[in-house]
């Protein structure tokens, strides 16, 4: 819940407003995916390694495995480097480690959709 906050707070700040959506687990999403039209999906994704019944490594996996996904921009939020590496074998297109320090947080958020925003 916490790393919710802190991402919320830190989109804010940088003055974006996207249109959020939390799902707290990658059954739900998956499931929410499929129930919507090729014009209603995400430009990007958030996934967290730790979400419940699914995680987001397996989530990730499933979701690059359907053509019909491929341009939404896929950003993890992981640990450590082994999950990076991990999960950008599985076609993750960017990282976010965790962190409690608020600052590291904003400034990794910013360069990550700067970059988004550049592939668009």
């Amino acid at each position: 819940m916490a790393d919710r906050i802190i991402f919320k707070e830190s989109l804010a700040r940088l003055g974006e407003k996207p249109r959020l959506k939390e799902i707290e687990d990658g059954e739900l999403l998956l499931a929410e995916l499929d129930a919507q039209c090729s014009n209603e999906l995400p430009d990007i994704i958030f996934l967290d390694i730790n979400m419940r019944r699914m995680n987001g490594k397996a989530a990730l996996e499933i979701i690059r495995q359907n053509k019909r996904y491929d341009p939404i921009y896929i950003v993890m939020h992981t640990v450590t480097y082994r999950e990076q590496g991990e999960c950008k074998a599985l076609g993750a297109d960017a990282f976010i480690s965790k962190s409690t320090d608020f600052n590291a947080c904003l400034a990794k958020l910013a360069q990550t959709l700067s970059t988004w925003q550049a592939a668009v």
